[in-house]
């Protein structure tokens, strides 16, 4: 079984909770210290990956942040620089 990462909103504790909802297992992640929770699930493991998959989803969250930075940055460098050689090469 895999281990349940803390919540990502708070921090707390998360557990796994099933409930028989007419005749049928079903399972949730929730914390129990703010209440965050995971969709209801018939399979205890897609919700524990649900809860732990956010890990990926904050390096993605990262890199297109970075990119988001350094795109724009590099393409008012490179019009600076250009700029710039308009200006130092006059008409040739």
């Amino acid at each position: 079984m895999r281990a349940l990462q803390e919540c990502p909103s708070c921090g707390g504790r998360a557990e796994i909770l099933d409930f028989d909802v007419s005749g049928d297992k079903l399972w949730q992640v929730s914390c129990g210290k703010c209440g965050l929770a995971t969709e209801m699930d018939d399979e205890r493991a897609i919700c524990i990956q649900h809860w732990n998959r956010r890990d990926g989803e904050e390096k993605l969250r990262t890199k297109v942040t970075i990119l988001g930075v350094l795109v724009p940055l590099g393409m008012a460098m490179s019009f600076l620089v250009g700029l710039l050689f308009g200006l130092l090469g006059g008409g040739l």
